[in-house]
């Protein structure tokens, strides 16, 4: 593992005296690895499964993909340069909830979707990880949206397949939550669903 707190040393011993190291480049170069997990701020997800795969690791990277559509890109490029294995681990898409309702879509149980609509007022007042400092103050554009908003878009996508976004705005309304916090999107897939997603923050400000 790689410990990158203050006192890495006093890390190791409470997660039970694991090995560690200081600089990712160093597990990186080790043989004896053959797979690693990255669990870092989304702004180093691109450069260190750069690191990751030029040094022919196999990746599962948490989400999500990169801090914005540049790195995004060069991500993808990533992965048809490298053959090791490679995911994200977008967990939402593994709920036995929506693994039922898409076998129910794909059998035609309920009749072939037409319109969806995903409304969502989400309560990051409530939510510890909103308070910590690299995503208050995040080096990356799309702030919660990217963080959270990802598992409803990965949730939309199991469910209809791949999607085109028509038309989408973002804005901020609570600065504590970063640059942007608030969207709509309207989009559509390839068998004439149209649809519309909303993620708006709700209650009371994280901090006064």
């Amino acid at each position: 593992m790689i410990a990158r707190s203050n006192e890495p040393r006093s890390f190791a011993s409470l997660v039970g005296n694991v090995p560690y190291v200081s600089d990712s480049r160093d597990v990186f170069q080790s043989s004896d690895v053959e797979a690693v997990d990255i669990v870092l701020p989304i702004h180093l997800h691109y450069p260190v499964t750069e690191q990751a795969l030029k040094a022919g690791k196999h990746v599962f990277l948490e989400k999500p993909l990169a801090a914005d559509l540049k790195q995004a890109r060069r991500m993808v490029d990533l992965e048809k340069r490298h053959p090791q294995v490679k995911m994200v681990g977008e967990n939402f898409r593994y709920r036995q909830a929506l693994a039922r309702l898409k076998g129910h879509l794909d059998s035609g149980m309920i009749g072939r979707p037409y319109a969806v609509f995903c409304n969502l007022l989400a309560p990051f007042y409530l939510a510890d990880y909103a308070k910590t400092p690299w995503r208050r103050q995040a080096r990356f554009l799309g702030g919660v949206l990217t963080d959270v908003g990802i598992h409803y878009a990965a949730q939309l996508r199991l469910l209809f397949g791949e999607l085109t976004v028509e038309s989408a705005f973002a804005q901020g309304v609570n600065p504590d939550l970063g640059k942007l916090d608030s969207m709509c999107f309207l989009f559509s897939n390839a068998r004439g669903l149209r649809g519309v997603m909303n993620l708006f923050p709700r209650g009371e400000r994280l901090f006064h």
